[in-house]
Protein backbone atom coordinates (compact mmCIF):
# COMPACT_ATOMS: atom_id res chain seq x y z
CA UNK A 1 0.00 0.00 0.00
CA UNK A 2 2.92 2.72 0.64
CA UNK A 3 5.02 1.64 -1.84
CA UNK A 4 2.84 -0.67 -4.84
CA UNK A 5 2.73 -3.95 -5.21
CA UNK A 6 6.32 -4.46 -6.94
CA UNK A 7 8.01 -4.38 -3.86
CA UNK A 8 6.38 -7.53 -2.53
CA UNK A 9 8.16 -9.62 -4.86
CA UNK A 10 12.16 -9.15 -3.13
CA UNK A 11 9.86 -9.14 0.11
CA UNK A 12 9.04 -12.13 -0.18
CA UNK A 13 12.31 -13.93 -1.53
CA UNK A 14 14.27 -12.24 0.97
CA UNK A 15 11.48 -13.40 4.16
CA UNK A 16 12.09 -17.01 2.61
CA UNK A 17 15.55 -17.17 2.93
CA UNK A 18 15.29 -15.55 6.53
CA UNK A 19 12.24 -18.19 7.97
CA UNK A 20 15.04 -21.27 6.30
CA UNK A 21 17.93 -19.68 8.25
CA UNK A 22 15.10 -19.54 11.47
CA UNK A 23 13.96 -22.74 10.85
CA UNK A 24 17.63 -24.03 10.73
CA UNK A 25 18.33 -22.84 14.58
CA UNK A 26 15.07 -25.12 15.57
CA UNK A 27 15.82 -28.37 13.61
CA UNK A 28 19.50 -28.38 14.38
CA UNK A 29 18.27 -27.76 18.09
CA UNK A 30 16.00 -30.60 18.87
CA UNK A 31 17.86 -32.91 16.45
CA UNK A 32 21.11 -32.59 19.19
CA UNK A 33 18.62 -33.32 21.72
CA UNK A 34 17.96 -36.45 19.72
CA UNK A 35 21.74 -37.32 19.21
CA UNK A 36 22.80 -36.80 23.34
CA UNK A 37 19.47 -38.24 24.58
CA UNK A 38 19.21 -41.47 22.49
CA UNK A 39 22.29 -41.39 20.62
CA UNK A 40 20.50 -40.81 17.22
CA UNK A 41 22.27 -39.98 14.17
CA UNK A 42 22.47 -36.52 13.20
CA UNK A 43 20.42 -37.64 9.78
CA UNK A 44 18.05 -39.23 11.52
CA UNK A 45 17.32 -36.36 13.98
CA UNK A 46 16.59 -33.65 11.01
CA UNK A 47 14.38 -36.18 9.47
CA UNK A 48 12.39 -36.14 13.00
CA UNK A 49 11.79 -33.07 13.87
CA UNK A 50 11.56 -31.75 10.29
CA UNK A 51 8.63 -34.68 9.10
CA UNK A 52 7.03 -33.84 12.55
CA UNK A 53 6.31 -30.17 12.04
CA UNK A 54 5.80 -30.66 7.94
CA UNK A 55 3.35 -33.25 8.69
CA UNK A 56 0.98 -31.00 11.06
CA UNK A 57 1.33 -27.92 9.46
CA UNK A 58 0.75 -29.42 5.63
CA UNK A 59 -2.52 -30.88 7.35
CA UNK A 60 -3.50 -28.02 9.29
CA UNK A 61 -2.26 -24.94 7.75
CA UNK A 62 -2.35 -21.81 9.84
CA UNK A 63 -5.04 -22.79 12.17
CA UNK A 64 -2.80 -26.21 13.50
CA UNK A 65 -0.09 -24.05 14.21
CA UNK A 66 -1.87 -21.67 16.14
CA UNK A 67 -3.56 -24.67 18.40
CA UNK A 68 -0.41 -26.73 18.89
CA UNK A 69 1.36 -23.32 19.67
CA UNK A 70 -0.79 -23.17 22.75
CA UNK A 71 0.02 -26.74 24.10
CA UNK A 72 3.50 -26.63 23.00
CA UNK A 73 3.75 -23.36 24.99
CA UNK A 74 2.46 -24.93 28.00
CA UNK A 75 4.72 -27.58 27.79
CA UNK A 76 8.02 -25.86 27.32
CA UNK A 77 6.85 -23.71 30.31
CA UNK A 78 6.82 -26.61 32.73
CA UNK A 79 9.85 -27.77 31.15
CA UNK A 80 11.92 -24.43 31.66
CA UNK A 81 10.30 -24.24 35.63
CA UNK A 82 11.26 -27.93 36.59
CA UNK A 83 14.72 -27.53 35.04
CA UNK A 84 15.28 -24.30 36.76
CA UNK A 85 14.42 -25.92 40.31
CA UNK A 86 16.47 -28.71 39.48
CA UNK A 87 19.34 -27.13 37.96
CA UNK A 88 19.54 -24.69 41.49
CA UNK A 89 19.37 -27.61 44.00
CA UNK A 90 22.27 -29.63 42.51
CA UNK A 91 23.94 -26.34 41.70
CA UNK A 92 23.92 -25.07 45.25
CA UNK A 93 23.81 -29.11 46.47
CA UNK A 94 20.59 -27.94 48.94
CA UNK A 95 17.35 -26.68 48.52
CA UNK A 96 16.86 -24.40 45.40
CA UNK A 97 15.14 -21.51 47.43
CA UNK A 98 17.52 -20.20 49.94
CA UNK A 99 20.50 -20.70 48.31
CA UNK A 100 20.02 -19.35 45.04
CA UNK A 101 21.22 -15.62 45.92
CA UNK A 102 24.77 -17.28 46.88
CA UNK A 103 24.56 -19.21 43.63
CA UNK A 104 23.95 -15.52 41.62
CA UNK A 105 26.70 -13.82 43.57
CA UNK A 106 29.02 -16.97 42.40
CA UNK A 107 29.27 -15.42 38.40
CA UNK A 108 31.40 -12.78 37.50
CA UNK A 109 29.82 -9.03 38.23
CA UNK A 110 30.36 -8.59 34.52
CA UNK A 111 27.98 -11.15 33.89
CA UNK A 112 25.07 -8.57 34.19
CA UNK A 113 26.79 -5.68 32.78
CA UNK A 114 25.38 -5.40 29.39
CA UNK A 115 28.22 -3.59 28.03
CA UNK A 116 30.93 -6.36 28.87
CA UNK A 117 30.51 -7.33 25.74
CA UNK A 118 32.23 -4.32 24.25
CA UNK A 119 30.68 -1.41 22.44
CA UNK A 120 30.32 -2.77 18.71
CA UNK A 121 28.91 -5.95 19.92
CA UNK A 122 26.04 -3.60 21.67
CA UNK A 123 25.18 -2.09 18.60
CA UNK A 124 24.57 -4.38 16.97
CA UNK A 125 22.34 -6.26 19.43
CA UNK A 126 20.31 -3.42 19.61
CA UNK A 127 20.34 -1.77 16.19
CA UNK A 128 20.54 -4.87 14.49
CA UNK A 129 18.82 -7.41 16.19
CA UNK A 130 15.77 -5.71 17.79
CA UNK A 131 14.76 -3.83 14.42
CA UNK A 132 15.07 -7.58 12.80
CA UNK A 133 12.85 -9.20 15.40
CA UNK A 134 9.96 -6.20 15.01
CA UNK A 135 9.95 -6.42 11.59
CA UNK A 136 10.07 -10.34 11.23
CA UNK A 137 6.58 -11.93 9.68
CA UNK A 138 6.33 -14.44 12.44
CA UNK A 139 5.28 -12.50 15.87
CA UNK A 140 2.32 -10.74 13.67
CA UNK A 141 1.15 -14.10 12.82
CA UNK A 142 -0.13 -14.41 16.33
CA UNK A 143 -1.76 -10.91 15.76
CA UNK A 144 -3.78 -12.31 12.56
CA UNK A 145 -5.00 -15.52 14.41
CA UNK A 146 -6.59 -12.77 16.95
CA UNK A 147 -10.44 -12.56 16.52
CA UNK A 148 -10.74 -8.94 17.05
CA UNK A 149 -8.42 -5.70 17.45
CA UNK A 150 -8.87 -6.02 21.21
CA UNK A 151 -7.55 -9.68 21.04
CA UNK A 152 -4.66 -8.79 19.48
CA UNK A 153 -3.91 -6.09 21.76
CA UNK A 154 -4.24 -8.20 24.52
CA UNK A 155 -2.80 -11.03 23.53
CA UNK A 156 0.24 -9.53 22.28
CA UNK A 157 1.01 -8.25 25.68
CA UNK A 158 -0.16 -11.46 27.85
CA UNK A 159 2.53 -13.09 25.23
CA UNK A 160 5.10 -11.09 25.86
CA UNK A 161 4.95 -11.40 29.56
CA UNK A 162 4.91 -15.27 29.00
CA UNK A 163 7.66 -15.28 27.46
CA UNK A 164 9.38 -13.34 29.84
CA UNK A 165 8.90 -15.86 32.25
CA UNK A 166 10.33 -18.50 30.30
CA UNK A 167 13.28 -16.65 29.33
CA UNK A 168 13.78 -15.99 33.05
CA UNK A 169 13.40 -19.60 33.54
CA UNK A 170 15.99 -19.80 31.63
CA UNK A 171 18.27 -17.88 32.87
CA UNK A 172 18.29 -19.50 36.34
CA UNK A 173 19.24 -22.47 34.28
CA UNK A 174 22.04 -20.47 33.29
CA UNK A 175 23.29 -19.41 36.42
CA UNK A 176 23.03 -22.70 37.51
CA UNK A 177 24.75 -24.80 34.96
CA UNK A 178 27.63 -22.33 35.12
CA UNK A 179 27.93 -23.29 38.79
CA UNK A 180 28.00 -26.84 37.88
CA UNK A 181 29.79 -26.29 34.49
CA UNK A 182 32.37 -24.07 35.28
CA UNK A 183 34.97 -24.41 32.52
CA UNK A 184 32.45 -23.22 29.91
CA UNK A 185 32.81 -19.80 30.82
CA UNK A 186 36.67 -20.07 31.12
CA UNK A 187 36.75 -21.29 27.36
CA UNK A 188 35.76 -17.86 26.25
CA UNK A 189 33.80 -16.99 23.29
CA UNK A 190 33.68 -18.53 20.26
CA UNK A 191 34.88 -21.85 21.83
CA UNK A 192 32.61 -22.15 24.91
CA UNK A 193 29.72 -21.74 22.63
CA UNK A 194 29.92 -24.93 21.36
CA UNK A 195 30.09 -26.13 24.60
CA UNK A 196 27.55 -24.10 25.91
CA UNK A 197 24.94 -24.93 23.77
CA UNK A 198 24.21 -28.63 24.84
CA UNK A 199 25.12 -28.46 28.53
CA UNK A 200 21.45 -28.57 29.81
CA UNK A 201 21.23 -31.58 27.44
CA UNK A 202 24.32 -33.20 29.01
CA UNK A 203 22.89 -32.56 32.47
CA UNK A 204 19.80 -34.16 32.23
CA UNK A 205 21.74 -37.07 30.64
CA UNK A 206 24.22 -37.17 33.90
CA UNK A 207 21.54 -37.05 36.47
CA UNK A 208 19.94 -40.37 35.54
CA UNK A 209 16.34 -39.38 34.86
CA UNK A 210 14.03 -42.71 34.26
CA UNK A 211 13.49 -43.44 30.45
CA UNK A 212 9.80 -41.72 31.51
CA UNK A 213 11.56 -38.99 32.77
CA UNK A 214 13.85 -38.56 29.55
CA UNK A 215 11.43 -38.71 27.45
CA UNK A 216 9.15 -35.76 28.81
CA UNK A 217 12.12 -34.12 28.65
CA UNK A 218 12.76 -34.58 25.20
CA UNK A 219 8.84 -33.23 24.72
CA UNK A 220 9.70 -30.05 26.33
CA UNK A 221 12.69 -29.41 24.23
CA UNK A 222 10.45 -30.59 21.42
CA UNK A 223 7.91 -27.94 21.93
CA UNK A 224 10.71 -25.56 21.95
CA UNK A 225 11.70 -26.25 18.57
CA UNK A 226 8.55 -26.82 16.76
CA UNK A 227 6.75 -24.48 18.07
CA UNK A 228 9.02 -21.72 16.07
CA UNK A 229 9.87 -24.12 13.22
CA UNK A 230 6.05 -24.51 12.11
CA UNK A 231 5.83 -20.58 11.82
CA UNK A 232 8.75 -19.71 10.10
CA UNK A 233 7.77 -22.65 7.25
CA UNK A 234 4.53 -21.34 7.28
CA UNK A 235 5.72 -17.78 6.81
CA UNK A 236 8.24 -18.60 3.91
CA UNK A 237 5.30 -20.90 2.80
CA UNK A 238 2.74 -18.03 2.07
CA UNK A 239 5.22 -15.35 0.97
CA UNK A 240 5.78 -18.05 -2.12
CA UNK A 241 2.08 -19.00 -2.66
CA UNK A 242 0.85 -15.47 -2.63
CA UNK A 243 3.28 -13.20 -3.16
CA UNK A 244 5.39 -15.26 -5.82
CA UNK A 245 3.28 -18.42 -7.28
CA UNK A 246 -0.37 -16.25 -7.17
CA UNK A 247 1.05 -12.47 -8.16
CA UNK A 248 3.59 -13.56 -10.69
CA UNK A 249 3.51 -17.05 -12.33
CA UNK A 250 -0.47 -17.74 -11.90
CA UNK A 251 -2.39 -14.41 -11.37
CA UNK A 252 -5.86 -16.12 -12.33
CA UNK A 253 -5.02 -19.53 -10.73
CA UNK A 254 -7.75 -20.74 -8.18
CA UNK A 255 -7.47 -21.57 -4.31
CA UNK A 256 -7.18 -25.36 -4.66
CA UNK A 257 -3.45 -24.48 -6.92
CA UNK A 258 -2.42 -22.09 -4.22
CA UNK A 259 -3.20 -24.35 -1.29
CA UNK A 260 -1.10 -26.96 -2.96
CA UNK A 261 1.68 -24.98 -3.75
CA UNK A 262 1.94 -23.54 -0.26
CA UNK A 263 2.01 -27.59 0.60
CA UNK A 264 4.74 -27.81 -1.14
CA UNK A 265 6.05 -24.99 0.02
CA UNK A 266 6.02 -25.76 3.36
CA UNK A 267 8.42 -29.10 2.29
CA UNK A 268 10.86 -27.04 0.34
CA UNK A 269 11.28 -24.57 3.45
CA UNK A 270 11.77 -27.66 5.91
CA UNK A 271 13.78 -29.42 3.14
CA UNK A 272 16.53 -26.66 2.98
CA UNK A 273 16.44 -26.00 6.72
CA UNK A 274 17.35 -29.29 7.39
CA UNK A 275 19.94 -29.51 4.31
CA UNK A 276 21.13 -25.80 5.89
CA UNK A 277 21.37 -27.80 9.45
CA UNK A 278 24.56 -29.48 7.84
CA UNK A 279 26.41 -26.58 7.47
CA UNK A 280 25.73 -24.00 9.98
CA UNK A 281 27.65 -25.21 12.96
CA UNK A 282 25.67 -24.01 15.81
CA UNK A 283 21.96 -22.80 16.93
CA UNK A 284 23.01 -18.64 17.86
CA UNK A 285 25.29 -19.03 14.86
CA UNK A 286 21.62 -19.22 12.18
CA UNK A 287 19.42 -17.38 14.43
CA UNK A 288 22.07 -14.70 14.30
CA UNK A 289 22.46 -14.79 10.56
CA UNK A 290 18.69 -14.58 9.94
CA UNK A 291 18.54 -11.80 12.06
CA UNK A 292 21.05 -9.76 10.37
CA UNK A 293 19.66 -10.64 6.82
CA UNK A 294 16.58 -9.39 7.92
CA UNK A 295 17.61 -6.34 9.30
CA UNK A 296 19.94 -5.13 6.79
CA UNK A 297 17.54 -6.10 3.65
CA UNK A 298 13.84 -4.33 4.76
CA UNK A 299 14.12 -2.41 8.16
CA UNK A 300 14.88 0.50 6.71
CA UNK A 301 12.32 0.39 4.07
CA UNK A 302 9.87 -0.55 6.33
CA UNK A 303 10.51 2.31 8.87
CA UNK A 304 11.05 4.72 6.74
CA UNK A 305 7.64 3.57 4.86
CA UNK A 306 5.95 4.68 8.08
CA UNK A 307 7.75 7.54 9.17
CA UNK A 308 9.27 9.57 6.60
CA UNK A 309 6.79 10.81 3.50
CA UNK A 310 9.55 11.39 1.01
CA UNK A 311 10.17 7.51 1.00
CA UNK A 312 9.48 6.40 -2.24
CA UNK A 313 9.22 2.89 -4.36
CA UNK A 314 12.66 2.86 -6.22
CA UNK A 315 14.58 4.23 -2.72
CA UNK A 316 12.66 0.98 -0.79
CA UNK A 317 13.56 -1.34 -3.89
CA UNK A 318 17.30 -0.29 -3.85
CA UNK A 319 17.79 -0.26 0.00
CA UNK A 320 16.04 -3.78 0.41
CA UNK A 321 18.02 -5.33 -2.49
CA UNK A 322 21.24 -3.53 -2.11
CA UNK A 323 20.92 -4.73 1.96
CA UNK A 324 20.03 -7.79 1.11
CA UNK A 325 22.96 -8.58 -1.31
CA UNK A 326 25.63 -6.70 0.72
CA UNK A 327 24.60 -8.60 3.85
CA UNK A 328 24.55 -12.03 1.96
CA UNK A 329 27.88 -11.62 0.83
CA UNK A 330 29.50 -10.61 4.16
CA UNK A 331 28.08 -13.44 5.54
CA UNK A 332 29.13 -15.86 3.19
CA UNK A 333 32.86 -14.28 3.64
CA UNK A 334 32.63 -14.30 7.32
CA UNK A 335 31.71 -18.55 7.41
CA UNK A 336 34.26 -19.02 4.72
CA UNK A 337 37.34 -17.41 6.10
CA UNK A 338 36.44 -18.07 9.61
CA UNK A 339 38.94 -21.12 10.74
CA UNK A 340 36.53 -23.69 13.28
CA UNK A 341 36.96 -22.16 16.64
CA UNK A 342 38.12 -18.97 15.71
CA UNK A 343 36.67 -15.19 16.32
CA UNK A 344 35.30 -14.16 13.10
CA UNK A 345 37.24 -13.19 10.41
CA UNK A 346 35.42 -9.90 9.81
CA UNK A 347 35.77 -8.97 13.24
CA UNK A 348 39.73 -9.23 12.99
CA UNK A 349 39.45 -6.94 10.88
CA UNK A 350 37.22 -4.55 13.01
CA UNK A 351 35.12 -4.56 15.99
CA UNK A 352 32.46 -2.84 14.07
CA UNK A 353 32.58 -6.00 11.50
CA UNK A 354 31.54 -8.08 13.86
CA UNK A 355 28.19 -9.91 13.72
CA UNK A 356 29.19 -10.82 9.87
CA UNK A 357 29.29 -6.77 9.29
CA UNK A 358 25.46 -6.35 9.79
CA UNK A 359 26.22 -2.46 10.97
CA UNK A 360 27.70 -1.86 7.48
CA UNK A 361 25.04 -4.13 5.80
CA UNK A 362 22.92 -1.96 7.30
CA UNK A 363 24.69 1.30 6.74
CA UNK A 364 24.84 0.79 3.05
CA UNK A 365 20.97 -0.24 2.56
CA UNK A 366 19.94 2.83 4.76
CA UNK A 367 22.15 4.83 2.90
CA UNK A 368 20.82 3.90 -0.84
CA UNK A 369 17.23 3.74 0.48
CA UNK A 370 17.79 7.97 1.67
CA UNK A 371 19.88 8.83 -1.34
CA UNK A 372 17.34 6.76 -4.12
CA UNK A 373 13.93 8.14 -1.81
CA UNK A 374 15.90 11.52 -2.42
CA UNK A 375 16.57 10.90 -6.23
CA UNK A 376 13.53 9.99 -7.67
CA UNK A 377 9.77 11.94 -7.77
CA UNK A 378 7.70 11.78 -4.26
CA UNK A 379 4.95 9.38 -3.89
CA UNK A 380 1.93 10.75 -4.81
CA UNK A 381 -0.17 12.44 -2.21
CA UNK A 382 -3.47 9.87 -2.33
CA UNK A 383 -1.12 7.23 -1.52
CA UNK A 384 0.60 8.77 1.24
CA UNK A 385 -3.04 9.95 2.63
CA UNK A 386 -3.31 6.58 3.92
CA UNK A 387 -0.48 7.01 6.01
CA UNK A 388 -0.18 10.33 7.00
CA UNK A 389 -2.33 13.14 8.11
CA UNK A 390 -3.13 15.35 5.38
Amino acid sequence: MRYGGSLRGPVAVIITIVMILFAVADIKGFSMVLEIFYGLSPLYSVLIVGAAVALYVNLGGFSAVVFTDRIQFIMLSLFVGVMAFITTGVATDTGAIPNFTAMMGEVPSDWYNPFAIGLPMVLIFTLSIVPGWISEQDPWQKVWAARDDASARTGMFIGAGLVTLVFAGCTVIALALNTIYPEISAAGFPAGMAKAEPALLLFIKEIGLSPLGLALCAVGLATAAMSCADTFATSGASCISRDLFQRYIRPNGDEKEVMRINRLSVLFIIGAATAGSYFIQNIIEAIHIATFIASASYFFPLMGGLFWRRATHAGAMAGLITGASVQITLVLIDLIKTPPMAPGYLESISPLLSGHGVIMGMLISGIVFVTVSFATPPVEKERLNLFFPS
